[in-house]
């Protein structure tokens, strides 16, 4: 029998990729990166329980790297988010009034 990829291989490392620049669009990322750490874990046990019908796990093994590393950067982003709506005020974002914003955002930060 000829031997292939690891299960998910492909799929891990394509998922981890993508969810690190969507780690700046709200936390999207953070699901991509969660399918993928599920993938990549899945193709690990795959590969572990019948290592001779497969040339390698790297795919899985990289993927679950930067996943986790997406996953991480996903909870500081959102956790900045969330630190700033608190500060700022949800009322004040959500009026759009750009001096409104600019007061708040010195008045906390000692910026603008």
């Amino acid at each position: 029998m000829e031997k292939q990829q690891a299960p998910y291989g492909i799929a891990t490392l394509i998922l981890a990729i993508l969810s690190l620049p969507l780690c700046m669009c709200y936390g999207f990322g953070i699901l991509l990166a969660i399918v993928a750490l599920i993938l990549g874990i899945m193709g690990t046990k795959a590969y572990n329980q019948n290592p001779e019908q497969y040339i390698n796990n790297s795919n899985n093994k990289i993927g679950k790297i930067i996943a986790i590393i997406s996953i991480i950067l996903n909870v500081i982003f959102i956790g900045l988010i969330i630190w700033m709506i608190s500060a700022i005020g949800w009322e004040v974002i959500q009026s759009g009034d750009q001096q409104a914003i600019e007061d708040a955002l010195n008045e906390h930060f000692g910026v603008y």
